[in-house]
C-alpha cells in the first residue's frame, strides 16, 4: 500500500483498518504488522473497526472510512477484504488504495476489476502438508517442542 500511495504522489492521509474482532490472534497479528509498516511514515492510521468477518458489515465500515477521506483501507481477512473492495467500488473512487488478506473468487474479481490493489494469500497446501507431518510426529510420540512453522503468504495482484 505504501508503495502504491507514494507512486501516486500521496505521502500522507488517513488509513482505515477493518478487522474481524479484537480477540482473533491471527488477524490481530496481521493488523499489528500492517500498523508497524507505517511507523515513521506521514500517514494517520485510524482506529480499527470490527466487522466480524462479515462482508456486508465490513463494507459499511469501509464506506464510513471513505466518507472520512481515507487514502487507503486494509481488510484483515476474507470478509473484511471483500467488504473493503465493494465499498471502494461503490464509491466510484479510483484513488483509494485497498489491500487485504485471504483469497476468494470475490476478492480476485475485485482485484482484476481494479477496486483492490492486492491481497495476501495463505498457502493451504503447505499448511496441510506441514500439519500432517506434525500430526504424524505427535502420534509417534515425538515432542514438537512448541515449534512454529511459517508456511508463508503469496501477494496476489492483477
Amino acid at each position: 500500500m505504501i508503495k502504491a500511495l507514494e507512486a501516486a504522489g500521496v505521502t500522507s492521509g488517513k488509513i482505515g483498518i477493518v478487522n474481524v474482532n479484537a480477540a482473533t490472534d491471527s488477524t490481530v497479528k496481521r493488523e499489528n504488522g500492517f500498523r508497524s509498516a507505517f511507523e515513521g511514515k506521514g500517514y494517520e492510521l485510524m482506529e480499527t473497526q470490527y466487522g466480524e468477518g462479515d462482508a456486508a458489515k465490513s463494507q459499511t465500515i469501509a464506506e464510513n472510512y471513505i466518507t472520512q477521506g481515507v487514502v487507503g483501507i486494509f481488510g484483515c481477512n476474507e470478509g473484511s477484504t471483500t467488504g473493503t473492495g465493494n465499498a471502494i467500488k461503490a464509491s466510484g473512487s479510483s484513488k483509494i488504495v485497498g489491500v487485504g488478506f485471504d483469497k476468494s473468487d470475490a476478492i480476485m474479481n475485485l482485484i482484476n476489476d481494479g477496486y483492490l490493489l492486492c491481497t495476501m494469500a495463505q498457502n493451504p497446501d503447505v499448511m496441510g502438508k506441514e500439519g500432517v507431518k506434525a500430526a504424524v510426529k505427535a502420534l509417534e510420540g515425538d515432542s514438537l517442542g512448541g515449534a512454529v512453522q511459517d508456511t508463508g503468504v503469496s501477494v496476489l495482484t492483477k
